[in-house]
C-alpha cells in the first residue's frame, strides 16, 4: 500500500506510472507538507500559465519544483519570463525547468557564453533561448564542442539553428 501522501499526487500526475516516475526522482515529496508547500507551488505554477500536464512534465525532470518555497517558484517563473518566453506558450514549461535552480548570474554567464562562442548578437541569443530554453542547461564544453563540429565540420551557420546544439555528435 502506498503512503497516503503519495496518493495525493495522483490527480496532478495523471496516472500511477507518472506518479511513481516523479516519486522515484523526488522521494522527499512523500514527506513534504502538501497543504503548506506543494499546493501553493502548484497554484503558483498554474497562475503562471502552466496546466497540470505541463506541471507534471516539468516535475518529471525536476520534482523540487514542488518542494521549494513559493518565493523561489515565483523567482523561477520571473527568470523564465525574463528569457522572453511567453507564458502560456508550449516552451514556457521548458524555460521554467531550465532556469529552475540557476542563479541570475549563471543565466547571464551562459547567455554571454552563447554570444561569444556562437558569435551571436543579443537579439539572436534572445530568439534562440526563447525558442529552445534547454540551451541554458547544457554545459559550456558541450555547447563549444557541438558548435565547433556544426560550424567547421558540417559548415552549418548556427543562426537560428539552436536545436543542433543539443544533439549528440557521437555516432
Amino acid at each position: 500500500m502506498w503512503p497516503p501522501s503519495s496518493q495525493s499526487y495522483l490527480p496532478l500526475f495523471g496516472s500511477i506510472d507518472n506518479t511513481i516516475r516523479v516519486l522515484k526522482r523526488g522521494l522527499y515529496l512523500i514527506s513534504c507538507d502538501l497543504e503548506r508547500v506543494v499546493k501553493p507551488n502548484v497554484a503558483t505554477l498554474r497562475d503562471s500559465g502552466l496546466d497540470d500536464c505541463d506541471i507534471a512534465k516539468a516535475c518529471f525532470d525536476n520534482p523540487r519544483l514542488l518542494t521549494s518555497n513559493v518565493e523561489s517558484v515565483w523567482a523561477m517563473v520571473a527568470s523564465a519570463d525574463s528569457l522572453g518566453v511567453l507564458r502560456g506558450s508550449r516552451m514556457f514549461r521548458y524555460a521554467v525547468s531550465a532556469v529552475a535552480f540557476l542563479s541570475e548570474e549563471k543565466i547571464a554567464a551562459k547567455v554571454e557564453y552563447l554570444k561569444k562562442t556562437l558569435r551571436w548578437s543579443d537579439a539572436q541569443v534572445v530568439i534562440a533561448v526563447s525558442k529552445f530554453p534547454i540551451l541554458l542547461t547544457r554545459s559550456k564544453d558541450s555547447l563549444r564542442s557541438r558548435s565547433e563540429f556544426l560550424i567547421s565540420e558540417v559548415g552549418l551557420c548556427l543562426c537560428g539553428k539552436m536545436v543542433g546544439l543539443c544533439f549528440s555528435i557521437r555516432a
